[in-house]
């Protein structure tokens, strides 16, 4: 609907320039909007809008206005039509590899001392082999898990690979057990840190039951968007 408040003043302050009565500011605003002279005029007060509608778009100073008025509207529409296709493009053409990839990394056994399991810390060491301890020696649950070192079996986790094990590195081509391919990690991009295609890519994220799975924008949609605001298709 036609706003014609004050509030509206500074989008409308053009019309400044044209030396034009209130009724003939409001008939102009309205013709921009409906391009019907005879809803205008109707619009803006006039007693008899059927024959000065009409009348009104011979006036030099309203004619001028419109004539200004339409081409900004075309301006307008066609920065916005720019802005929508470069919207559905930027989406069409991201990379989801900037949201989400899968990366190789080094194994256990990887850089282990002469290939054996490595462990990231001794604590992650000792609680692996304490727990492995209460599951398989009925005594230990009645003991302060500082005794467990008594316990002993082939089964138990060994720290013979040694400490220091880092996902990060890449996978050691002479490792026995994966034989240099390493490990299928995913990861995921930190969404604050985001290219621009990137952020527009992204639609959220959800917890699926192994962790956060990050959502996208279906680029094969925003392709046909484009397509359509492109004119190629109907």
């Amino acid at each position: 609907m036609l706003d014609t408040t004050d509030s509206a003043s500074s989008q409308t302050g053009w019309l400044d320039a044209y030396d034009l009565t209130r009724k003939q500011r409001i008939f102009v605003l309205a013709y921009l909007e409906e391009l019907n002279a005879t809803d205008a005029a109707r619009r803006a007060g006039y007693a008899h809008p059927n024959t000065q509608g009409p009348r009104l778009l011979v006036n030099v100073g309203i004619s001028a206005a419109i004539d200004f008025g339409l081409q900004r509207l075309e301006d307008t529409l066609m920065i916005r039509a720019e802005d929508v296709r470069r919207h559905w493009w930027m989406i069409a053409t991201a990379d989801a590899r900037d949201l989400v990839a899968i990366i190789k990394t080094c194994c256990r056994y990887c850089y282990g001392l002469k290939h054996e399991y490595q462990w990231r810390t001794e604590r992650e060491y000792r609680d692996a082999r304490n727990a492995a301890v209460l599951k398989r020696f009925r005594k230990a649950r009645q003991m302060d898990c500082t005794d467990f070192d008594q316990f002993d079996h082939p089964s138990l986790p060994s720290s013979a690979g040694g400490f220091g094990y880092k996902a990060i590195n890449a996978p050691n081509p002479e490792c026995p057990e994966c034989e240099g391919l390493g490990v299928p990690t995913v990861q995921l991009a930190d969404t604050r840190e985001l290219p621009a295609k990137a952020a527009l890519l992204y639609d959220g994220v959800r917890q699926g039951a192994n962790g956060p799975v990050i959502q996208m924008q279906n680029r094969s949609v925003a392709l046909y968007q484009l397509a359509r605001a492109m004119g190629l298709i109907n």
